[in-house]
């Protein structure tokens, strides 16, 4: 906290959320509790960590196919949700072209912006 205070570091919140409901573990079920929690939160910069960056498994989703099952319904479900306004979802993988563009529009963006990666942001 003394950094903060003196202005060598930033401020942040960290949100968990758990469940123990089975329909959140389908990308739909994750998205929804991440629209809730952007929503009740305010916080509109979200990273999404996945243990796989193309291959699914039974337990765990994967970045390329969050995204790309997500990109569709997201501003749907914003818009069910009552917020209003752009909202953004990305993915970045190890062979993601133009990483920095991506973070950078992350970094300054003033919408929601849901980046989902795996262990590749260093």
């Amino acid at each position: 906290m003394q950094g903060v205070s003196d202005g060598y570091l930033n401020d942040f919140d960290l949100t968990v959320t758990f469940t123990t409901d089975k329909e959140p573990n389908s990308d739909i079920g994750l998205l929804d509790l991440i629209l809730n929690t952007v929503k009740e939160t305010g916080n509109n910069k979200v990273l999404i960590y996945h243990s796989r960056s193309v291959t699914p498994t039974e337990n765990s989703t994967d970045v390329v196919n969050f995204v790309n099952n997500c990109k569709d319904i997201i501003e749907n479900k914003w818009k069910e949700l009552e917020c209003g306004g752009k909202i953004h979802i990305e993915g970045i993988i190890g062979g993601t072209n133009n990483i920095s563009d991506t973070l950078n529009e992350f970094d300054n963006c003033d919408y929601p912006f849901l980046l989902s990666s795996c262990q590749t942001i260093e």
